[in-house]
């Protein structure tokens, strides 16, 4: 289980079992490539670790691949992968999905943009090289300095793993 702080608040995300994770994979390439393709997710992430976007403001870092991600995915698209990604994930030691109901909601309330940091985090812990990837992308584009796309830009991300 790795674990992050977000907005105060002790986030913990399971990795998926793997099949599940292999098959989450193809429902979440056209949405990221499309915002890839527009730039959106590309420029949000220029020259930033997963830390520092986890650290800032989500509208300032991915605002345009958010809406880009949002215009592939309807809400019940996007409601199945969040469930999916964020099973298992606990904010302060209270899981966030569970049979007594979705603790989430009340959770999380009013903090919409902290639900977009938990999900990148859940997708670092997923697929660990997607976020150097991007970088490498840029790198290879022209648009940012190769030493900046290396994956020791994200270990210095404060996720602890258990």
């Amino acid at each position: 289980m790795s674990e992050r702080e977000i907005n105060g608040h002790r986030y913990s995300v399971e990795p998926l079992p793997a099949m599940t994770a292999f098959l989450l994979q193809p429902r979440l390439v056209p949405p990221v490539s499309e915002a890839m393709r527009s730039g959106d997710l590309l420029r949000g992430l220029k020259g930033k670790s997963l830390a520092a976007i986890l650290d800032m403001n989500v509208l300032d870092a991915l605002g345009g691949a958010i809406s880009s991600f949002c215009r592939q995915l309807p809400p019940v698209e996007l409601d199945q992968i969040t469930r999916t990604l964020l099973k298992g994930a606990r904010r302060d030691g209270v899981p966030l999905y569970g049979d007594g109901g979705d603790h989430i909601d009340v959770a999380m309330r009013g903090a919409t943009m902290d639900i977009w940091r938990l999900l990148a985090f859940a997708v670092e812990v997923n697929y660990p090289d997607f976020f150097a990837l991007a970088h490498k992308f840029l790198a290879a584009a022209g648009e940012e300095n190769p030493s900046e796309a290396s994956p020791t830009s994200l270990a210095a991300s404060p996720a602890t793993g258990s």
